[in-house]
């Protein structure tokens, strides 16, 4: 940038044509994006949190990973909510999704569901920490715990 500042972006991954423009002109030092579940269980999350899904949402998400996954220079944050809803096995399939595109400028944030701040709490059960810990460390990921 014209700066010569650091640059992050937040992003859900929804538009990964603009994504692309802004990493293309070399504006970004950080990219954070949310992985909210694996493939086949985004439909039952967005309805669970009271999102409209639609079809298109999971595939931008993941051209989004594909685009950023070509500039090693970015450093990327791959971050999910510890959702009662969200359970290891769905966990394990998005961690294998996103393992292709992994590199070493490539961090995981796991972050703490906070029922004080829903409308509507999720129901279910705290999720084991230690499991999910395991499972980060299975794949060689680097990663941190946020807000617990």
């Amino acid at each position: 940038n014209t700066f010569g500042l650091p640059m992050k972006l937040d992003t859900n991954g929804s538009n990964p044509k603009t994504l692309e423009k802004i990493l293309n002109k070399g504006l970004l030092t950080v990219v954070a994006m949310d992985v909210k579940h694996d493939l086949f269980n985004f439909e039952r999350m967005a309805e669970t949190i009271g999102v409209r899904y639609e079809a298109t949402d999971w595939q931008a998400l993941m051209d989004s990973v594909s685009i950023l996954s070509r500039f090693s220079n970015v450093q990327k944050i791959y971050r999910t909510t510890l959702l009662p809803t969200l359970h290891e096995v769905h966990f394990i399939k998005m961690l294998r999704t996103l393992e292709r595109h992994w590199d070493d400028n490539s961090v995981f944030h796991l972050q703490w569901y906070d029922y004080s701040l829903a409308e509507t709490p999720l129901v279910g059960e705290d999720p084991d920490l230690e499991a999910y810990e395991r499972i980060l460390n299975s794949f060689g990921f680097r990663y941190r715990f946020k807000n617990f």
